[in-house]
Formats: structure tokens, C-alpha cells, sequence
């Protein structure tokens, strides 16, 4: 028993030393970037800490590395030639994609990470509106940050404060494969030094191939077709004839939900969205004190955020993509599901009705 137990503690310390030995021997990447390449390659990008010693102290320093090929994989290969140490995706945060690639279809560079179990399922994907190698320059270069951390950072940060659908690799992945949804991505743009989300990538087919991008304001009514409870914040805008002017609604409560009318003589859905805030900011000659004004303002947002929601379900019909998954809820009720058929004559002559109620539990004094 004393020799089972003496073994057995023998074999954690070693186990603990290989372990040590392994991170110590590895560079981690914590972010990827894709782009287009000539003659139908792509261009993959790398960046990884690295620590320097220098005496009793040690400097982070973040080292990038790139390889143009045909494949991911030999993309990888070529880059660990390169390296000092071996080449580790296990703290991989954030995936960035250019558009011109974006445009061509991103699967295959999905496939890869999603088949790859070092690879975390929710890491995020993003794609940039320049060359995604660019940005991640810019960042790593001149902003002096880790791109991994940065960019994770970034989308996270927008996506809990609910201004955009959520998404990641698995719940992207999940939408490509499904029947009746289709997936989307965080766009990203840069502004001199400063990387900036600018809106939704919008993607389409079995090579998810993007095809169009919504703003931000777009991005949050799509965030708001998802069914359930959500947050947010928006500004609406005031025309009430000799006043024109703007109020900001925060601390965003919201709730939708999405029927289908079986009986409608064409495919209908009843989309309800209940939404109650606080306006913080607003034009005092609006006088939301005096009787009447309020609900007055409730009304023409209500109208407004009608009107929004409108313009968005028919440039999603235009562009031929359902990132809401309307698509899902008709194959639900219908037996016999046709993807193409559906997308092809059902979905673009899909007719909405709207329940809209904006309600606004307080509104703050202006200074």
C-alpha cells in the first residue's frame, strides 16, 4: 500500500513537471487573422505573448508571425517553422476575418477551429472592414495591446451591454448548419489607431459567404427580434413640427415575442415588442413635464421604432438572409420544409404585422 502511495505521488510531481515544461516550451496565440491572398490563397496572421527576461524582471512583448498558403493547415505549418517554440491554440480568444475574404465564404477556416478540441466553442469571430492583418498591426503595434484580448474584449463588451446579437463560434456554426436561420458576425472598423464595431456581418449560404452588413442601429432591432427578455440603449429622434430634436433611452427593457398566423391567406408573423427606459437626455423645449407629453412621446416612439423595424425586415428580404430565424418558426408549423423553396418564395414575400409599445418609467432633469 506504502509503495502504491509513494508511486502514485511520484507520478503527480512528475505529471506537474511535464505540464510546466510543455507551457514554458509553447507560445500560446491568443488571436487569428484572415485575409485574402493572390492566385486563391489566403493569408493567415498569429500574434502570441512573450515574456523577456532582463535580470530579476520579466517584459511582456506580443510577437506576430504570418504564412500565405492554400490551406489553414499549411498556413500553421509554415508558421511553426518560424517559431521558436511550438505553436499552441489553447487560449486562442478571437478569430478576425477581412471582407474580401469574408465575401468569398469563411467555412473551411470555421471548420478548422470548430473540429479542433484545443479549441474553446465560444472564442469570437468577427470580420473586419480592412485587411483583418491590418488591424490586428495596429493594435499589436501601435496601440501596444495583446489583439487577443483586445478585440474579445471589444465584442464582449458590446454584446453584454446588449447593443448587438450575441455570436460565436458555436452559436455561428450552429446557424450555418441549421434549417431555417442563417449567421452573422460582429463588423469591425478602424479609425486611425482605434478599432471600432460598426455593425453586424450578415452571411448566407453552405460556404457562409457574406452578403451584407447592418449599422448599429440596424444591429440593435435585430438584437431585439430575439425572443425574450433583453437590455439595451437607443436614441430616438423628435419631429413634432416646430420642434426637431433627439431623446436617449437607456437602461433598455425589452421583451418580443413572434407568432404565426395559420390561418392568413399568405405566411404572416405578429411580432410584439414591449419596451420601457429611462430618458436621461433630452431637449428641455420639449417640456415632458406638462401633461400630455409624455404619453405623447411614448407614442411617436413607438411609431418610430414600428417604422425601424419595418425598413430592417425588408432589406433582410432584400439581401435574401434571415438572421432572425424566421425561417425556423415556418418549418415548425409546416411539414414537408424546403429550405430553398422557402428562401427562394416564401421568405421574400413574408408579410409582418407589428405591436409596438414603448413606455418610459422616468426621465431625468436637465442641467
Amino acid at each position: 500500500m506504502k509503495n502504491c502511495l509513494l508511486m502514485l505521488g511520484l507520478l503527480l510531481v512528475v505529471s506537474g513537471c511535464v505540464e510546466t515544461k510543455v507551457i514554458e516550451e509553447s507560445s500560446l496565440i491568443q488571436a487569428s487573422a484572415f485575409d485574402k491572398a493572390e492566385d486563391g490563397k489566403i493569408k493567415h496572421t498569429i500574434t502570441y505573448p512573450s515574456f523577456i527576461d532582463q535580470g530579476e524582471e520579466s517584459h511582456l512583448r506580443v510577437k506576430m508571425l504570418s504564412a500565405v498558403a492554400e490551406t489553414t493547415q499549411k498556413t500553421s505549418s509554415d508558421m511553426e517553422n518560424k517559431s521558436q517554440r511550438t505553436l499552441r491554440i489553447g487560449q486562442l480568444r478571437v478569430v478576425l476575418i477581412g471582407r474580401e475574404l469574408a465575401e468569398d465564404g469563411i467555412k473551411t477556416i470555421l471548420d478548422t477551429y470548430y473540429r479542433d478540441p484545443m479549441v474553446g466553442n465560444r472564442i469570437y469571430i468577427a470580420v473586419t472592414d480592412e485587411d483583418a492583418e491590418e488591424s490586428v498591426k495596429i493594435a499589436t503595434l501601435e496601440r501596444g495591446e495583446r489583439a487577443g484580448m483586445y478585440f474579445s474584449d471589444l465584442i464582449k463588451h458590446n454584446v453584454e451591454n446588449e447593443n448587438m446579437p450575441e455570436t460565436n463560434l458555436h452559436l455561428f456554426v450552429f446557424a450555418m448548419f441549421s434549417e431555417g436561420k442563417d449567421p452573422h458576425l460582429p463588423y469591425i472598423g478602424q479609425t486611425g489607431e482605434r478599432a471600432e464595431i460598426e455593425g453586424t456581418a450578415l452571411f448566407k449560404g453552405a460556404e457562409s459567404k457574406m452578403v451584407g452588413k447592418l449599422d448599429m442601429d440596424e444591429s440593435f432591432l435585430l438584437q431585439k427580434l430575439k425572443i425574450g427578455p433583453a437590455e439595451g440603449t437607443k436614441q430616438f429622434h423628435v419631429d413634432w413640427g416646430d420642434i426637431d430634436s433627439h431623446v436617449f433611452l437607456e437602461d433598455i427593457h425589452s421583451e418580443t415575442r413572434i407568432s404565426m398566423d395559420q390561418e392568413a391567406p399568405e405566411p404572416t408573423f405578429t411580432i410584439k415588442i414591449t419596451m420601457r427606459g429611462i430618458i436621461n437626455d433630452f431637449d428641455e423645449r420639449l417640456d415632458l413635464g406638462v401633461e400630455g407629453k409624455m404619453e405623447k412621446m411614448e407614442k411617436s416612439m413607438s411609431k418610430q421604432l414600428e417604422e425601424e423595424m419595418k425598413q430592417l425586415l425588408v432589406k433582410l428580404q432584400e439581401l435574401e438572409v434571415d438572421p432572425a430565424g424566421f425561417g425556423q418558426q415556418y418549418r415548425q408549423a409546416h411539414k414537408g420544409w424546403d429550405r430553398e423553396e422557402f428562401y427562394d418564395e416564401i421568405y421574400p414575400n413574408l408579410q409582418f404585422n407589428f405591436d409596438v409599445e414603448v413606455n418610459v418609467v422616468q426621465s431625468g432633469a436637465v442641467e
